[in-house]
């Protein structure tokens, strides 16, 4: 997928050299370390910019529910030693497994660090009363760290897809003046950590297609999806997706040794979840990363709207595009689309959330605990096969509502109008991308871009696929759009390898 790489052929030699590692530094040549040096002090520069413009983000507040969770994951992991989300006060918290332990993980290393038990209590901070207010605006110097995290990884990511060049530095300088990441300093959430653990495993990925016969790439590949399934438990189903490329790369004799290494990266990811897995089932849960939140329930709530309603989200899902969106008032009434909206009382989202919806009704009142009842997710499937014509067709509507993310942060005029506009088409460059990638045959641009694919099919395809959803696969769908070119115009790859 490399410009380089994609622009003309190479030998077994020239692949083998690259394989063993980078040439020692008096064969690079004068001009190419000093290149090196220059873009090793400019990507420096750049890091220390944004640390200090994501430092001025930071304030002492928080807003929403997962934020919320994630404190109090965090807190309990750091003071009593158990990732837990209850916080009754006197009692000793124990296990859940809610939600993904892992970004609460990396909260928790702050707060045992910097929490003073003589000022500091859970109460207090998830408050935001005035003693705690300092220690919550320094937890999320957090989200500071993983952001420069996912810039240098960002950047790392298009030398290797890209090649070193300019094309490499416009990818990453989308990457980071993506507004979605910057609105996201400032909350307490989960997509920035998924989308760097996302786009570091989609590199090592792409390596491993590409013929690298290196143990590091195998292992790097393993444990970046292994947390990338800790954070956002999804990724797990999209491990067979894997095994698919690897098999398809082993029809080939070339490829079976890059089949090899894709399988031990899927197995070491497993067994990274795995562990987790394991510890939730040792507490009396499920063999589970999470409990799906009623997430089922919710897209099977979804599958019951009228076939008019179905015609309106097409419309509703694609309001921000302006003229497109404005139409629907002319074209439907309200009581065409109004159920559609999240904060309806009698729409399908809260319907499914407050357990009065059509799963619930089949599975029965809640749990003495508040959680949902065991046959939830039995009858959720079955409302969707009661629905399967409606849970096909919404694919089409809920793709809109996924791909166009729109950025959130400021930025002055007049860029930040532009690109606010230019991000309605980041994940629609993704689908692209790989649709050009399978129509050639780029396996290793395949690797790199299935992991999102994978994410986005299955958010549709199972979910009610809000945009957020969407977030961490923004830092690959922008390399996919920059090497879009080189993709549909590069020779046609006939190595299982993926090089042309």
């Amino acid at each position: 997928m490399t410009a380089a790489s994609d622009a003309g052929a190479r030998t077994d030699g020239a692949e083998r050299a690259e394989d063993a590692g980078p040439a020692p530094p008096a064969a690079q040549g004068p001009g190419r370390r000093r290149t090196r040096r220059l873009e090793a002090a400019l990507l420096a520069a750049s890091l220390v910019a944004l640390a200090l413009g994501g430092a001025r983000a930071l304030t002492d507040r928080f807003e929403f529910a997962a934020d919320a969770e994630h404190l109090v994951m965090a807190w309990n992991l750091a003071h009593h030693g158990v990732v837990s989300r209850y916080d009754s006060p006197g009692a000793e918290p124990r296990p859940t497994w809610r939600r993904e332990p892992l970004y609460p993980a990396l909260l928790a290393v702050y707060l045992a660090a910097a929490t003073d038990p003589a000022v500091h209590d859970l109460e207090c901070l998830s408050r935001g009363a005035p003693p705690c207010r300092p220690l919550l605006r320094g937890l999320k110097r957090v989200n500071v760290a993983i952001f420069l995290a996912l810039a240098a990884a960002s950047f790392w990511a298009a030398r290797e897809v890209l090649g070193p060049g300019l094309l490499a530095w416009a990818a990453f300088a989308a990457v980071v003046a993506n507004g979605v990441f910057w609105g996201l300093l400032d909350d307490l959430r989960t997509e920035t950590a998924a989308a760097l653990a996302l786009v570091v495993a989609s590199t090592f990925l792409h390596r491993i297609a590409r013929g690298s016969r290196r143990a590091r790439d195998v292992a790097g590949a393993g444990v970046a999806f292994g947390l990338l399934i800790l954070t956002k438990a999804i990724f797990l189903y999209v491990l067979p997706a894997l095994l698919a490329l690897a098999g398809w790369l082993a029809l080939r004799p070339a490829g079976r040794a890059a089949a090899l290494r894709l399988c031990a990266a899927a197995a070491l990811a497993f067994g990274v979840a795995g562990a987790w897995m394991a510890r939730n089932a040792f507490h009396g849960g499920r063999f589970v990363v999470a409990e799906d939140r009623a997430v089922l329930a919710i897209r099977a709530e979804y599958d019951t709207m009228t076939w008019r309603e179905w015609r309106a989200a097409w419309l509703y899902y694609a309001r921000e595009l302006g003229p497109v969106g404005r139409r629907l008032e002319r074209d439907f009434a309200p009581a065409d689309w109004e159920r559609l909206r999240r904060d309806h009382p009698d729409g399908f989202y809260l319907r499914a959330k407050r357990n009065v919806g059509a799963a619930a009704q089949r599975a029965g009142p809640l749990r003495p605990d508040g959680r949902e009842p065991k046959g939830l997710d039995a009858a959720a499937r079955a409302v969707i096969l009661d629905h399967l014509p409606m849970h096909l067709a919404l694919i089409g509507p809920l793709a809109v509502q996924a791909a166009l993310v729109r950025e959130a942060g400021s930025r002055p005029w007049p860029l930040g109008a532009a690109l606010d506009r230019l991000a309605f088409a980041i994940v629609p460059g993704l689908l692209l991308a790989s649709a050009v990638a399978l129509a050639r045959g780029r396996l290793a641009a395949l690797a790199f871009l299935l992991p999102s694919l994978a994410s986005f099919a299955l958010h549709v395809g199972a979910t009610h696929a809000i945009a957020r959803y969407s977030w961490p696969l923004l830092p690959v769908a922008t390399i996919a759009w920059a090497a879009l070119p080189a993709l549909a115009f590069g020779g046609r790859t006939s190595r299982a390898n993926g090089r042309p």
